[in-house]
């Protein structure tokens, strides 16, 4: 059955993989199409592949040759081996045919999109360092289900850097090196089970080798947003239930952790704003000087999606009351609402300011009017500004056995940048 709207073709845009079966077929009792993307950019292109399975589910190279045809050729092209290259905006349904078994998709033409990485497990944790994009996801089917993995910014083939089976929940890298934050895994069977709250702070180089823990502190939890400075390691440790936490920086060549703030629930973790390691906590915002000292840069309530720029902080707010994107800038005065709606995920660059809100992208010039990147992706999206683009992942789910998918995808923001 085809899909006719966008948000539709991206669900299950990473797998890009459904199963239609069909009863009586001579030949093939089933087809299953695949497909490398179910959204592309104008010249752009991308791989469809079949697969034929019997009655008794056994999946084989289709016997009878696979027909590809695209109902609006002048919007997406298909050719003979299921390559489809984008002609213009608009959507054309792509069919594979195989004896009387037959699949359809909906592949949706976007004028500036394209596609940096496909079938890909949920990601998580999206940075940005120097020509690479990297990130963290879940295999539910792997014996070791997380991962970290990176992309050339430009696109092209993952490539996997490490897998574990301890969950990460953030993550940075600096120079030669990723500096992540993650919970060990813990068999809640086993006699000696006392919570799950058992967080650490590991650094493992990126072209490969053993990890090194820099930090650990049993019962707590930790922030996802970890800061490398000077040769520290800045990251918050909490407890659970948010009503104590600590600030602390640990050397990167390792020892004994130093506790730099002790109050609040610095859930965010640590970013870097004008330069210096900034934290929420008790409902203010501080930040570490270079001179030992913590200053009070502002009041804030329940922030998430903590970003930090040389000159402001930005967060997002889950109130009904309050929500939106909100700024301070470091110089002082008051936070200022700068958009509205259910945002989550904002990122900034040189003079704008992207966000996810349900299902789509917006970006937003200083001061200016927001203006759609995205509508109807499938659920929230991280996103990044990089230069004149703005890069987000949606947080598909496909309801068949492959579990959570997703892709990295690239916009570029209409009405560009600031120089």
């Amino acid at each position: 059955m085809a899909r006719t709207s966008w948000g539709a073709a991206l669900r299950g845009y990473g797998m890009g993989a459904t199963l239609v079966a069909l009863a009586g077929c001579a030949g093939e009792s089933r087809i299953w199409v695949e497909a490398s993307a179910l959204a592309l950019g104008p010249g752009g292109t991308v791989a469809f592949e079949a697969e034929c399975y019997r009655s008794g589910g056994e999946r084989r190279p289709c016997t009878d040759e696979v027909r590809w045809s695209s109902s609006e050729p002048s919007v997406a092209s298909v050719d003979g081996h299921g390559r489809v290259t984008g002609k213009a905006e608009g959507r054309a349904v792509i069919s594979a045919s195989s004896g009387s078994a037959h699949d359809e998709r909906t592949i949706s033409v976007v004028p500036g999109l394209s596609v940096l990485a496909g079938r890909l497990h949920t990601p998580g944790g999206l940075v940005a360092h120097e020509d690479e994009l990297l990130w963290f996801s879940e295999d539910e089917e792997a014996a070791e289900r997380y991962g970290v993995y990176r992309v050339p910014i430009a696109g092209g083939m993952p490539v996997e850097v490490f897998r574990q089976r301890d969950k990460i929940v953030g993550m940075t890298a600096d120079g030669t090196d990723l500096y992540y934050v993650y919970r060990i895994w813990v068999d809640q069977t086993d006699p000696g089970y006392q919570g799950d709250s058992d967080y650490r702070l590991a650094k493992r180089p990126l072209a490969g080798g053993p990890a090194t823990d820099l930090a650990r502190h049993p019962g707590l939890r930790m922030g996802p947003n970890v800061v490398v400075l000077d040769g520290y390691v800045y990251y918050a440790s909490y407890i659970g239930t948010f009503l104590s936490g600590q600030v602390h920086r640990v050397p990167i060549a390792g020892g004994t952790p130093e506790t730099l703030a002790d109050h609040g629930a610095p859930y965010n973790g640590v970013v870097l704003a004008g330069g210096r390691p900034t934290w929420e906590a008790g409902g203010k915002l501080e930040r570490y000087e270079a001179d030992g000292t913590v200053t009070v840069l502002g009041a804030v309530d329940s922030p998430n999606d903590l970003v930090g720029t040389p000159t402001h902080l930005l967060w997002t707010r889950p109130r009904p009351d309050r929500d939106g994107v909100w700024r301070l800038a470091l110089s002082g005065g008051e936070p200022e609402r700068i958009a509205r709606g259910s945002a989550t995920f904002v990122s900034t660059g040189p003079g704008v300011v992207c966000w996810s809100e349900e299902d789509q992208v917006y970006c937003q010039r200083d001061r200016g009017r927001r203006v759609t990147v995205a509508a109807g992706v499938d659920g929230p999206s991280q996103t990044l500004v990089l230069g004149d683009r703005v890069i987000f992942a949606p947080f598909g789910f496909e309801a068949d056995t492959h579990g959570p998918s997703s892709s990295l995808f690239a916009k570029t923001i209409p009405g560009g940048v600031t120089p």
